[in-house]
C-alpha cells in the first residue's frame, strides 16, 4: 500500500524526466503533473505527462479494473493495449 505525501499538482520541468505511465520524455519547461508517495519505506515522485493524463484518469474511473494499490507502468500499458489499441500501437510500437 502507498501513502500520499504530496498530492498531485502541476509543475514545469526544470530538467528532463520520463512519464511514469507512458515513458514519454518530459522536456525542460514542459508542464506535467507530479505527486510524491511513500511505499515500503521508500519515498518517490510519480510524474504524469499531459499526453496520457486523460487515459490515466479514464483507467481509474473504469469499473472493469481495480486499482486499489495504484496503477503502475505495466498496468497502464496493459490497460492501453486492451482499451485503446490504436493509441498504444502509435505510442509504443517500433517504427
Amino acid at each position: 500500500m502507498f501513502n500520499t505525501i504530496k498530492a498531485p499538482h502541476r509543475i514545469k520541468a526544470r530538467k528532463s524526466h520520463s512519464c511514469d505511465y507512458c515513458d514519454k520524455l518530459i522536456y525542460v519547461g514542459e508542464e506535467h503533473e507530479i505527486a510524491t508517495y511513500s511505499s515500503d519505506g521508500e519515498i518517490y515522485d510519480w510524474r504524469v505527462c499531459d499526453r496520457c493524463k486523460p487515459y490515466v484518469d479514464e483507467a481509474f474511473v473504469n469499473k472493469d479494473y481495480s486499482w486499489d494499490n495504484g496503477m503502475g507502468n505495466q498496468d497502464f500499458h496493459d490497460y492501453m493495449w486492451s482499451e485503446h489499441y490504436d493509441v498504444a500501437k502509435q505510442w509504443w510500437s517500433a517504427n
